[in-house]
């Protein structure tokens, strides 16, 4: 059995050292940072040797419903970006070309039921689009503990009906090893954040991972 953390829109990947000082991590993880903003490649190699021995695969690529290339809207308020081009807050006039892959495939490919998977989602509104489609493929099946941000209040769009539904989904699929929240290595930022109730918890930990 393997044991696994995947970080989707891994950024600069501080939430891999975050990860190592909780209460879930043990020595024979491996790291997995699905990240393809290119100013964020130098921060993520960093990590990579901070975390040894444990191993740090870096895909230099966004996670979406299939393998191919996308629009990358690239962002100025951080050094970040989104596919989702009705994303109003935080983001430049500039894109790139980046590459995609199939995350549901890829996870169900790569790993089985038998091990031990733990994912974080910060992928900028489109987790609205990877959702529905790891929930209509069984991806689902595949994970142990998943923590999820919402970007719905930076998006143009509607997409409070679907998170609703996406909610409630997920409450069904993973009860307390749901967290719905910020995703960040900063865990000041954590506390100080007014979480989904499924994270409002009494005394919640510093360490956003010892919270499911």
């Amino acid at each position: 059995m393997k044991k696994v953390y995947i970080s989707l829109g891994s950024n600069k990947g501080g939430e891999f050292l975050t990860f190592k000082e909780s209460n879930l991590y043990e020595k024979n993880f491996e790291f997995h940072a699905f990240e393809p903003e290119p100013r964020c490649y130098e921060a993520i190699d960093y990590i990579t040797e901070k975390v040894k021995p444990n191993k740090l695969f870096h895909h230099k690529k966004a996670v979406g419903t299939y393998d191919g290339e996308a629009t990358w809207y690239i962002g100025n308020s951080s050094v970040s970006g989104t596919l989702r081009k009705d994303k109003t807050y935080g983001l430049s006039n500039d894109t790139i070309k980046v590459d995609v892959i199939n995350f549901s495939k890829w996870l169900m490919q790569e790993f089985n039921q038998n091990d031990y998977i733990i994912i974080t989602m910060d992928i900028e509104g489109a987790e609205y689009d990877l959702l529905p489609h790891m929930l209509e493929t069984g991806a689902f099946d595949y994970i142990n503990k998943i923590g999820i941000e919402f970007h719905s209040h930076k998006l143009s769009s509607d997409n409070k009906s679907i998170e609703s539904f996406l909610i409630k989904e997920l409450d069904k699929n993973f009860g307390d090893d749901l967290y719905i929240g910020w995703i960040e290595e900063n865990n000041i930022k954590f506390a100080n954040s007014n979480p989904h109730p499924r994270a409002n918890r009494p005394h919640l930990n510093m360490n956003m991972f010892n919270n499911f």
